[in-house]
């Protein structure tokens, strides 16, 4: 369910042709209203000030896992996306995304014990917690410097040898073709051994996580609180941008099962069905609140797709 090099870089004429079926392949579809997000962007406002910290994390995490402005903090009389506590009496839902709005459930939310899941930590463990959530944030960071870098430099080589190619002729527009097509090749092998390197370091900070929940054994800490309400927060804008749920414990967008009983849940083009994650050893995304490189890459399809 991670769309490859491949998958983000076809021509437009792909995605308009076969919209329904990378839609379906990836679980991908049409959540938000119409007027949610304006030029790729969405405004959101923060109906209660105790979710504020929890949205502007939120908010964080995904501009910088796609490199750019995809939500901002908006006004009462200036946005088009709301997060608001909702009193749910009787849901079983922690978050709920409803076409332009975002409910957390307040009785949750408010009852200090359970977001710890009965997981066990202690201030040794929030310090770990901390430096790890941090190198997750780093890495990520260095990796989409890296790739940009990568991209920028790929491009103009590729320009310079297309404007050579259009003044050529003959055998000579064949050498600058497979010059172009060497290029290509080589620079997307050199993305996926950065993106494969990013995922392999996430996999050892997520394993170092489930290590140190297991040597610790007391209550959870304010850190992992707050990385469990923003990652149920994220998990929620990803349903604003088209995304639908995965079998992956990493992934933010995990659900434990592909078809929610609750009537609340969000309407879903599922195509896989699980009742059980795909990675059942692997940490819960909400111990760092770091979004997967497949949460990153289906969202970036989506935009493509135009979701979002």
């Amino acid at each position: 369910m991670d769309p490859n090099l491949t998958v983000l870089g076809f021509e437009s004429s792909v995605y308009t042709k076969y919209r329904a079926f990378l839609s379906a392949q990836y679980n991908l579809g049409q959540f938000s209203s119409a007027g949610v997000f304006k030029d790729h962007q969405a405004r959101v406002y923060v109906a209660d000030d105790q979710l504020q910290p929890y949205v502007s994390a939120a908010i964080d995490n995904w501009n910088t896992a796609l490199g750019k402005t995809v939500f901002t903090l908006g006004t009462k009389d200036d946005h088009t996306l709301t997060v608001q506590l909702d009193s749910a009496t009787g849901k079983q839902w922690d978050g709920l995304f409803n076409q332009n709005v975002i409910d957390i459930n307040a009785s949750t939310f408010t009852n200090p014990d359970y977001a710890t899941n009965n997981i066990a930590s202690s201030s040794t463990l929030d310090n770990k917690l901390n430096d790890i959530s941090q190198q997750a944030s780093d890495l990520l960071d260095s990796t989409n410097v890296l790739l940009t870098k990568l991209r920028f430099n790929y491009q103009l080589q590729y320009l310079a040898l297309q404007s050579n190619y259009n003044q050529a002729s003959g055998s000579d527009k064949t050498a600058i073709s497979k010059q172009m097509s060497s290029l290509t090749t080589n620079y997307e092998n050199q993305e996926k051994i950065i993106r494969a390197n990013y995922q392999s370091q996430i996999a050892d900070l997520q394993q170092l996580v489930k290590n140190t929940y297991n040597q610790e054994q007391v209550s959870l800490s304010h850190t992992s609180m707050k990385n469990y309400w923003t990652t149920v927060i994220m998990h929620e804008m990803g349903h604003s941008m088209g995304l639908y749920h995965t079998p992956y414990k990493s992934d933010v967008m995990y659900a434990s099962a592909s078809n929610e009983q609750s009537p609340d849940a969000t309407p879903s083009p599922v195509r896989y069905s699980w009742t059980q994650p795909k990675d059942p050893d692997d940490a819960r995304a909400y111990t760092t609140a770091t979004l997967s490189s497949r949460d990153v890459d289906r969202a970036k399809l989506a935009e493509i797709l135009g979701y979002w």
